[in-house]
């Protein structure tokens, strides 16, 4: 009983990091019913996304997706899995340890800290090979775009003039952030 709550601790925490890289596995379902199609991603067009099964390609038409998911592989080797697992248990166990002294598993803050260590590296290591990604949906609003993810027809000047007299008048200053878009 005494070590259940840190082991719970530790579960919750989740000992890799969670960076996701995405990648181009897709899997989509028509709005006319059926399984889902899966694939890789070949192309996104404006009125189209291009799978590539097997060795074929298949066009599908985005008025026709009704729900498009992409893979995302967890970005966490083993070893980094258990070396955070590790690092985790040991600062859990310790805590544990020093938060109530008449409750010590090895009877030594040390010796859980040790205890919690080799919990957390296996806890991490099992995570790992258990976990290995998730499907994320992508949003429908982004399947109704048609002008891509940029507006080749925005003229930035007349913003940026727009917003220098609209400050002007209000005696403020301009602040011009270069994002991607």
């Amino acid at each position: 009983m005494r070590a259940l709550i840190p082991c719970f601790v530790l579960a919750i925490s989740a000992p890799c990091a969670h960076a996701q890289v995405p990648r181009d596995s897709a899997r989509l379902r028509l709005l006319s019913g059926g399984g889902w199609h899966l694939g890789r991603v070949v192309r996104v067009g404006t009125d189209a996304i291009v799978l590539r099964s097997g060795s074929q390609d298949q066009p599908y038409q985005r008025d026709d997706i009704g729900s498009l998911q992409v893979w995302r592989p967890t970005n966490c080797s083993p070893g980094t899995a258990a070396f955070w697992g590790a690092l985790e248990g040991a600062a859990v166990f310790a805590i544990g340890a020093v938060a109530s002294p008449n409750q010590r598993i090895t009877g030594s803050v040390g010796g859980d800290a040790a205890v919690g260590s080799g919990a957390g590296a296996l806890l991490g290591l099992a995570l790992t090979a258990a976990i290995r990604g998730h499907w994320h949906h992508i949003a429908p609003a982004w399947l109704a775009r048609r002008d891509g993810p940029y507006n080749e027809a925005a003229n930035a000047r007349a913003d940026i003039d727009s917003a220098v007299l609209r400050a002007a008048t209000d005696h403020r200053l301009v602040l011009l952030d270069f994002g991607a878009n």
